[in-house]
């Protein structure tokens, strides 16, 4: 079973299984916290339209090499769906989660990605949420994608925090 995306290099859908398995077991049994951020790029249809299949690769390559960037080697990026990505932050509340978000953001305004030496503007909503002593990771992130649902119906480009 293949576990990381041909594509980005990140882990995949199947690599999350059991790494998202295995962190909440660590995090419960050692009393840690343990955060997820879920992001999807904002508006990528437009990009895909516009540019071409083959920028909207390059796009995600851009983006996940980024979040790579911001990352601590503890930490683990997912390519979530097609434009969207997870980030498994062990030992991490929401304040650090959401300063990850935000130095995310930071990084992606002043590394722009460049197409015939123009700029393309990419921005993306996140999704935030610590987990609970009594939940397991499927949860945690679902709540995560409820966040992020919020973050983009109210505006994009956002940060919303699960409940």
């Amino acid at each position: 079973m293949l576990e990381q995306d041909p594509l980005t290099g990140t882990l995949n859908r199947q690599g999350l299984d059991h790494l998202l398995a295995l962190e909440v077991k660590r995090a419960q049994r050692g009393g840690g916290k343990f955060s997820v951020v879920l992001f999807d790029l904002d508006d990528f249809k437009q990009i895909n339209d516009r540019f071409g299949h083959l920028v909207g690769d390059q796009v995600l390559v851009h983006i996940a090499n980024l979040a790579r960037a911001v990352l601590r080697e503890t930490d683990f990026l997912v390519r979530y769906g097609g434009e969207e990505f997870l980030l498994l932050l062990p030992e991490t509340d929401l304040h650090g989660a959401s300063y990850v978000a935000d130095r995310l953001r930071l990084v992606a305004s002043k590394t722009p990605f460049m197409h015939h030496n123009r700029r393309v503007e990419i921005s993306f909503s996140s999704g935030i949420a610590e987990l609970h002593d009594d939940e397991n990771g499927r949860a945690l992130v679902l709540r995560a994608d409820e966040a992020l649902y919020r973050a983009k119906h109210t505006g994009r480009g956002r940060v919303e925090i699960a409940e």
